[in-house]
């Protein structure tokens, strides 16, 4: 074929390794190629195409399987889950729909809790606030009155009461009212069974009218030969959050201030490991502060496994101070 002299023919080549060859075209032009794959220590292989020119491949898995598909052209496959060891297939009805259990962390025998809606529909509705992790073995509301709580208070119109009108829950909240005398308090506390867990958290649910000299927030676990001590103080003076620490002494956790509202609750929640004897950490208003490096008090008390919870308001001067426990809730197995 000759080209008129306005046009150039061209020969395309394409190298192979260290040789080249010559790029072909069909009669009417069209460029043709063999597409192949390298497969490892196998060569090269010619890609197929069927009749119609669509591309043929068989996919495998990491492992060389086949990745089946069924004559309507669907992928199957089998899901599978790592559970820490081994793999886990996952479920599914007969929908196709995927079968799943929550799992919640482990109770005091080491066994993992199933969560269900009616599970989930119970916490979020649960009078527990927002750090919900651990598992509660102890919730103290006041809707049935003192049946269950030790009260006491240096009086001159001071003392501990049932509250119906500034609440969260249930109802009642127990009002700590120091009086006016100096140097005055009002405290609180309740006890419970042991739970058998290495791993507890203390949380109090509270409002304050004024800005008490100091609130503590005591939790006390006996372990049938030691009492250990969490707990949390509210210095009124220097506006410090403190942890009591091995050795006597608060340890200085963050800066507090009292919200001056009775109706503005607030939640704090401690966490010790007895197992370690070591703070984990302390909830304040939403933020948690690592407290892993401080080592907690005890002293040797051998009796009853069980636990205390409890708070005591002092007010160092003649003013009056009020503070409304809504609850306190006491947990196990905590991360």
């Amino acid at each position: 074929m000759e080209l008129p002299d306005w046009m150039r023919g061209l020969v395309l080549i394409g190298k192979k390794g260290e040789e080249w060859h010559i790029v072909g075209v069909d009669g009417e032009g069209v460029l043709t190629a063999l597409m192949k794959g390298q497969i490892e220590d196998a060569g090269e292989k010619t890609i197929a195409v069927d009749a119609e020119g669509r591309l043929i491949t068989l996919l495998r898995g990491r492992d060389g399987n086949l990745l089946a598909v069924d004559t309507s052209g669907f992928m199957t496959a089998v899901l599978k889950g790592w559970t820490g060891t081994a793999y886990q297939t996952l479920g599914a009805d007969a929908e196709g729909n995927i079968t799943a259990l929550l799992k919640d962390n482990t109770d005091q025998w080491g066994k993992k809790i199933s969560v269900g809606i009616a599970e989930l529909a119970a916490r979020l509705g649960s009078p527990i606030s927002w750090d919900r992790r651990g598992q509660v073995v102890q919730i103290i509301t006041f809707e049935n009155g003192f049946g269950n709580v030790y009260h006491s208070g240096a009086f001159e119109g001071g003392g501990v009461f049932l509250c119906p009108t500034t609440f969260m829950t249930g109802g009642y909240s127990a009002k700590l009212d120091t009086g006016t005398a100096i140097t005055t308090y009002a405290d609180l506390y309740a006890f419970g069974d042991f739970p058998p867990s290495t791993r507890l958290g203390f949380e109090w649910v509270f409002s304050a009218e004024g800005s008490p000299s100091e609130v503590t927030l005591f939790g006390k676990i006996w372990d049938g030969a030691d009492e250990h001590k969490a707990h949390v103080n509210i210095d009124g003076t220097t506006n410090k959050i403190q942890v009591w620490k091995k050795g006597g002494g608060y340890h200085d956790v963050a800066d507090f201030e009292f919200t001056l509202d009775e109706r503005a609750f607030i939640s704090i929640k401690a966490v010790i490991d007895i197992g370690t004897e070591h703070w984990v950490r302390l909830m304040v208003r939403g933020e948690a502060h690592d407290l892993s490096a401080v080592e907690t008090a005890k002293e040797t008390l051998v009796t009853y496994p069980y636990v205390e919870c409890g708070m005591k308001v002092v007010e160092k001067t003649a003013a009056q101070q009020l503070v409304y426990l809504d609850r306190m809730v006491v947990t196990t197995n905590e991360p």
